[in-house]
């Protein structure tokens, strides 16, 4: 019934979205109306028009617009795709914060620690907090450079993410595992 409405929806969308082609906030709920109801290929297909009417020119708009393609990888369960283009989406757009920490944890999850750091670094210079604060990010960089063999480095990032959050759990027991190794 939902996929009913939500198809429904998509209808009215298109109509908009063919009255103002160019218009972003019409794709973007089109093309979230789209994987709403499952059509993920007609999503994909409105993103991707989108994002080449930007010809590579980084701006907020655009991030959303990558941001969206990589909800739809996830959707798909394409990992790789999905990294790549919330990794396109950081770089449209380095004070996304939704973005950042969506990268930082998907990168983290496959292991690509250079990009995670990005995120994570991008989630401590971030004029507006975002849904991951800093101190849980100079954590997260904490438990990459660990798994990279710097203990010293990650009791220094565990350190900052306390000085940030001292009430940061998760901070605290890793700060206390290190010392105690």
């Amino acid at each position: 019934e939902s996929l009913a409405v939500l198809d429904q929806l998509a209808t009215v969308l298109e109509a908009a979205h063919a009255l103002r082609p160019g218009d972003h906030d019409a794709v973007v709920l089109l093309a979230d109306a789209y994987a709403g109801a499952d059509r993920l290929e007609d999503a994909s297909q409105v993103l991707n028009e989108a994002i080449n009417a930007h010809r590579g020119r980084r701006s907020k708009e655009l991030a959303v617009l990558q941001h969206r393609m990589g909800r739809l990888a996830y959707a798909a369960g394409d990992q790789a795709v999905e990294l790549a283009w919330l990794n396109a989406a950081l770089d449209s757009d380095m004070q996304n914060g939704q973005v950042a920490s969506e990268l930082a944890e998907v990168a983290m999850e496959t292991e690509n620690y250079e990009t995670a750091l990005k995120a994570l670094r991008a989630v401590t210079l971030m004029k507006t907090p975002g849904p991951m604060s800093r101190a849980l990010a100079f954590l997260r960089q904490g438990q990459i450079a660990q798994r990279q063999g710097d203990a010293r480095k990650a009791a220094f990032l565990a350190r900052k993410a306390l000085s940030e959050d001292a009430a940061l759990e998760e901070a605290q027991e890793f700060l206390q595992s290190l010392e105690g190794a």
